[in-house]
């Protein structure tokens, strides 16, 4: 006999008493709220060009006062999380419009410098209601439909092409200061509206009359003990409120590294690596910090480069291939912690598995694993300390390895009599395992980033294994499948959900 545990994200934390109609009207006014928010959060990308003429600001000057209200969004998230948790996300959603709207109309009586930072800063707690909003909206839906009503509710990031498209009409028309006043206006009206059409979390409702105290701030602090929470957080400050990269030409055939903010100015080659022919960046990768690639400098065939976004601080990490301008071509680029894997040739051993910290000295083969050819390895992905990929011994074809990143040890990982179907799957995925040894076995499933979404006990098996997993809630993408035994065996698989 055999029973399922779920982990996919937060606990919902409300019971289901909700209904449709509660739902929808709560999912609604949250996005409103939130792109009238992120209206209000953007303004000085549009009057910001205004008060520098008035104001006589320098460039420096003005980075500072465009970028003080995305700090302070960022920064208030922390405590508005927790206090939408402590207290209920209609009030502090309310509590920040409002606020958000009296600094707003006060930027406009604001006539020196110093007072524009300070109006700034509270300018900045519209783009905190992100957070606030999230925490409310979650509660109000079931583990299954949440994932769809977090998406609606991003939605209302919409609200900054809002300010984009009009403002600039509002401006020419009436100036800088009617645009501040106006959005002021509309975000009091919207945070009104919000109070009067919305209503506690059911889950609040009951801790209310439960007499039960909301958790303190240093318990709600505890995720932060995480180390996947700030992976997540670093991998969502390069691809939001950061910037982009990508490989890019500039009216010639010549491709070279660039980067972008979102705006026509902030869009700028990072450094110009191969002015003769193009250094083509292929690969382009976060990890540990640092944006890591494969690009040729004209001397170097394609190696590993890394940058932190400045151009001197673009830089070779090491010629892996070094006859002539051979290339290493660096592949598969995977970050797991201060360490990237990737597949890459020294010229002398042909494609393996190497390792790298960003340091020429510490860029290095870890195995040869074909030692007559290449073993190609490709398809990497780490799922708890374990590094899986593809590659071939030269005596089987190409299987499933895997490192273990913690001892380093390399083995395959392979067991003929595992299989998964269907595959492409719907709805569920069936296992079936024989001429096993008897043991307690269980499978875990991980997305394509090696977060763990699910898991089933399937018991003390004697056998085989034949059992089904349901995947229907899950979204499109590549999904590995794990199966764990007592015994300390472990088996992979990978599926594709449709």
């Amino acid at each position: 006999m055999s029973h399922s545990k779920t982990t996919s994200g937060p606990s919902s934390g409300a019971p289901p008493v909700a209904n449709t109609s509660q739902q929808n009207r709560i999912l609604g006014m949250s996005t409103l709220a939130f792109t009238a928010c992120f209206a209000v959060w953007t303004i000085f990308s549009i009057i910001g060009v205004q008060i520098k003429q008035d104001l006589g600001l320098s460039d420096t000057q003005f980075g500072l006062l465009v970028g003080t209200p995305i700090l302070t969004g960022s920064l208030s998230r922390i405590f508005l999380g927790i206090w939408t948790d402590q207290y209920g996300g209609r009030i502090v959603n309310t509590v920040t419009m409002l606020a958000a709207a009296a600094a707003t109309f006060a930027l406009t009586y604001a006539t020196t410098y110093s007072m524009m930072l300070v109006a700034a800063l509270g300018i900045g707690l519209a783009g905190g209601s992100f957070s606030a909003g999230i925490a409310y909206v979650f509660k109000w839906f079931p583990v299954e439909k949440q994932g769809t009503a977090l998406g609606i509710f991003g939605m209302g990031n919409v609200g900054a092409a809002v300010t984009k498209f009009t403002a600039p009409f509002v401006m020419v028309a009436f100036g800088w200061i009617m645009v501040a006043k106006v959005w002021a206006i509309v975000l009091v009206i919207m945070a009104v509206v919000f109070w009067l059409t919305t209503e506690d979390e059911p889950a609040l409702k009951a801790r209310r009359l439960s007499g039960e105290k909301p958790r303190g701030a240093l318990l709600q602090l505890e995720p932060l003990k995480n180390l996947q929470v700030w992976r997540f957080a670093t991998y969502y400050f390069f691809v939001f409120g950061g910037e982009m990269y990508f490989s890019a030409s500039a009216g010639s055939e010549i491709r070279d590294l660039w980067k972008s903010d979102g705006t026509a100015e902030g869009t700028v080659m990072v450094k110009n690596i191969n002015p003769s022919m193009g250094s083509n960046p292929d690969q382009l990768t976060v990890g540990n910090g640092m944006l890591y690639f494969s690009a040729t400098d004209g001397t170097s065939g394609h190696e590993l480069w890394k940058s932190d976004g400045t151009e001197a601080g673009t830089f070779l990490v090491k010629d892996i291939n070094q006859q002539g301008n051979s290339n290493s071509t660096p592949q598969w680029i995977t970050p797991y912690e201060s360490i990237i894997y990737f597949a890459s040739t020294d010229g002398t051993h042909g494609t393996e598995l190497w390792r790298s910290d960003g340091s020429t000295e510490n860029t290095e083969m870890i195995a040869d694993i074909n030692s007559a050819g290449s073993s190609d390895p490709s398809n990497l992905l780490v799922v708890d300390d374990v590094l899986y990929f593809s590659a071939t011994d030269g005596v089987n074809g190409h299987e499933l390895w895997k490192l273990d990143i913690s001892t380093g040890i390399y083995s395959i990982s392979n067991n003929n009599s595992f299989t998964i179907a269907p595959n492409p799957v719907i709805d569920r995925v069936n296992i079936f395992i024989e001429d096993i040894q008897p043991a307690h076995y269980d499978a875990h499933i991980y997305n394509s980033i090696g977060q763990h979404i699910t898991s089933k006990n399937i018991g003390n098996i004697n056998y085989e294994v034949n059992e089904t997993i349901d995947v229907q809630n899950l979204i499109s993408g590549i999904y590995t499948l794990k199966i764990v035994s007592s015994r300390g065996e472990i088996m992979v698989r990978q599926f594709y959900k449709y």
